[in-house]
């Protein structure tokens, strides 16, 4: 349990990580952006930072299709 756990906050991490990595890659191209870009860009990441959950795609709508019968 408390493996699953941690596997789940390293990966949460890890993207947060590659995150925050764009954003400074994007503030680098983007240096003649207005400021609320910037801070936007950073709430991004500091949303994916204090979500503690992240979302899973379902199925995909081909098998929603057939499973309704369309």
């Amino acid at each position: 349990m408390l493996q699953v756990l941690f596997l789940k906050v390293l990966n949460m991490s890890l993207t947060a990580s590659f995150v925050i990595l764009l954003i400074l890659a994007a503030r680098f191209l983007f240096k003649k952006a207005p400021k609320k870009y910037v801070y936007s860009f950073w709430g991004i990441a500091l949303f994916r930072l204090l979500c503690p959950f992240s979302f899973e795609r379902g199925s995909d709508f081909s098998e929603r299709c057939h499973l309704l019968g369309f």
